[in-house]
């Protein structure tokens, strides 16, 4: 198989502009296994596979996830 590793980045919607800053999608097949590591930043990352699992291998903050009130500093990574 050939590998497959493209990227695109569009706008929102009109609706959505005042949230959402764009959306940005990354298909890839055929590729080795890469890490990650996200930088601070004021925007919000979601990520969502259709495919393989994407492991978290670390998060730089101390407290469970379900304890309201946590800030979110410093990186992330993780293995996609």
């Amino acid at each position: 198989m050939e590998p497959v590793e493209e990227s695109v980045r569009e706008p929102p919607g009109t609706a959505l502009r005042s949230f959402v800053g764009w959306y940005s999608g990354y298909p890839q097949a055929g590729v080795a296994p890469t890490r990650h590591r996200g930088l601070p930043s004021p925007y919000l990352t979601l990520i969502l596979t259709l495919d393989d699992p994407l492991t978290v291998i670390a998060h730089p903050d101390p407290y469970p996830a379900s304890e309201a009130g946590s800030d979110h500093e410093g990186d992330d990574s993780h293995d996609h």
